[in-house]
């Protein structure tokens, strides 16, 4: 869990990043930047170390009054229930809550209400949740992986920083023989000719910023 949720904040913060360029904010794009550098691979306690400057930074944006007038009341989004994008308009849809393990921890997710592009305070929300997540697990550790045997099917959910991922493994005689991964990229990119029909250009850009659309998937 604690390796997932380093992984959200580390991704949030890269978003963040990215938006603040689209919009022309210099210091805030540095700023979340140096953070995101210093979260990817840091430890538990190096990410405490951390935590209140990242906590700083998501107080600044939220109450902060350069952000609203570019993004309240923009690319608001209906019928994505998934994902931050699916939270942010009030679906509390999320992997995690059914997982033994986040459950253990407390876990549940966070949700807003107004589903426009002002869906950073969703994200910036969900990089507080983590930060207090990694502090009740006190490190960091990634799983070993088991050697798989023989055939079969096997069919695993995670819920990423950009919402759900789901991954469908066929193997024979030990061996991957068909893989098939789905993630938020296609639900969220149909929706963008409608989003931004007749839309300033700056406007457009910054919705499309604001969806935080995976490139890997885009590229394919």
């Amino acid at each position: 869990a604690a390796a997932v949720e380093r992984e959200r904040i580390a991704s949030h913060l890269n978003w963040l990043a990215g938006l603040a360029r689209q919009m022309g904010l210099a210091s805030l794009m540095r700023r979340a930047t140096a953070l995101q550098r210093s979260v990817r691979m840091a430890q538990a306690d190096e990410l405490n170390e951390r935590a209140d400057d990242i906590r700083n930074l998501l107080r600044g944006i939220q109450h902060g009054s350069l952000l609203k007038p570019k993004l309240a009341g923009i690319g608001a989004l209906k019928g994505v229930t998934d994902g931050p994008v699916g939270r942010a308009a009030g679906y509390a849809s999320d992997a995690r809550h059914s997982e033994s393990t986040y459950a253990a921890l407390g876990f549940e997710p966070i949700t807003q209400k107004d589903g426009d592009a002002m869906a950073l305070r969703q994200r910036c929300a969900e990089i507080a949740q983590s930060l207090d997540l990694m502090a009740k697990v006190g490190a960091i550790s990634v799983p070993e992986m088991p050697l798989a045997t023989g055939d079969g099917h096997g069919m695993a959910t995670v819920e990423t920083p950009r919402g759900p991922a789901t991954l469908h493994l066929t193997l024979k005689d030990g061996m991957v023989s068909s893989a098939r991964l789905t993630t938020p990229f296609a639900a969220l990119a149909a929706h963008v000719p409608d989003l931004i029909k007749q839309m300033e250009l700056a406007d457009a850009l910054t919705v499309i910023g604001s969806l935080d659309l995976d490139p890997w998937s885009a590229s394919r």
